[in-house]
């Protein structure tokens, strides 16, 4: 049986203006191991020259849950790509710190990310990592444990490397194969760098959420622009910008971040948040940690490359 001319040329119109309306999903290079960046530095060169690629709630990739997982590959494999900056929630339980996402915990402990971050450094004794802790749960209850609790790691055979007191102008050479422990956390003040003491910080907290519910991922990337001229300014020596994002109309960080796909509030194309902060990545002088959901190898290079210029150091290294 033969379709009517009229007909097939109502579908195909039809199915030509289905591909013409959608998004397509934004396509990244592959990952790839890296060399040890940080490794071909000069030992005098102070922290507050450098740029830190980190991943937002780190080990989220052992949840499947969409509206929490954050990453999708493992630590091991981030620190491989280039990663030098892991974010880890902890609860306090009997002595000790459980890993945790929001709410959900992750089967794991403090102990297994000393473990994993060590072997790094024993196979790479001439990097670094900045190490973001947090309070998993908003509660202020038995805050003064926290430090109390990170103090006694420091003590342990596997938390020889946490490096807790340090400063913005200690030079590189003084921290090579150590984990410099940060915090936003107020209940980490008094164990660990105080960043918003201390640095300028671009995150979801200075979202004006009205823009957030008409505008979507395009309020989050007007405070990227926006953060991007504060640090060309030089206001401080000291900047943390969190490209991570999700809001009410979009939780799924990976569509966010990476993917994109979709249709903005004005009917345009999205393109991915990671995307969009590579577009604007211009380093700061100053130190200078970035935190993104669903790191991609783009991303990686680019900020680990701001700390030579540009690429051109990668070249003729075995």
């Amino acid at each position: 049986m033969f379709l009517p001319i009229t007909l097939l040329v109502s579908i195909i119109l039809s199915s030509n203006l289905v591909e013409a309306c959608s998004c397509s999903k934004h396509e990244w290079e592959p990952f790839s191991s890296r060399k040890p960046a940080m490794s071909y530095l000069s030992n005098f060169r102070e922290l507050n020259s450098l740029s830190f690629v980190t991943t937002h709630s780190s080990y989220s990739y052992l949840i499947k849950d969409p509206l929490l997982q954050t990453q999708d590959f493992e630590v091991r494999l981030q620190m491989k790509y280039g990663v030098r900056g892991l974010d880890v929630g902890v609860y306090s339980s009997l002595g000790s710190f459980e890993i945790y996402v929001g709410d959900t915990a992750l089967n794991i402990t403090f102990d297994d990310v000393l473990d994993e971050v060590n072997e790094f450094l024993n196979n790479n004794p001439w990097e670094l990592m900045i190490l973001m802790i947090s309070r998993a749960h908003d509660s202020v209850r038995h805050s003064k444990n926290y430090c109390r609790v990170l103090n006694r790691y420091l003590s342990q055979q596997n938390g020889g490397r946490l490096v807790t007191k340090w400063q913005l102008n200690d030079t590189i050479g003084l921290h090579r194969g150590k984990i410099l422990v940060a915090s936003l956390d107020p209940a980490f003040r008094e164990c660990a760098f105080p960043i918003r003491e201390n640095c300028l910080v671009n995150d979801d907290q200075d979202l004006d959420q009205e823009k957030v519910a008409k505008f979507g991922a395009v309020a989050k990337w007007s405070s990227l622009a926006r953060f991007t001229r504060i640090m060309a300014r030089g206001t401080s020596n000291c900047y943390v910008n969190d490209v991570s994002f999700a809001y009410k109309g979009n939780l799924d960080r990976k569509t966010l971040a990476r993917d994109a796909g979709y249709r903005q509030f004005d009917n345009s194309c999205a393109q991915p948040l990671n995307l969009d902060a590579m577009e604007l990545f211009k380093k700061p002088r100053g130190f200078l940690v970035m935190l993104f959901d669903f790191i991609c190898q783009k991303v990686i290079d680019t900020v680990i490359d701001a700390n030579y210029g540009d690429s051109s150091w990668r070249s003729g290294l075995n």
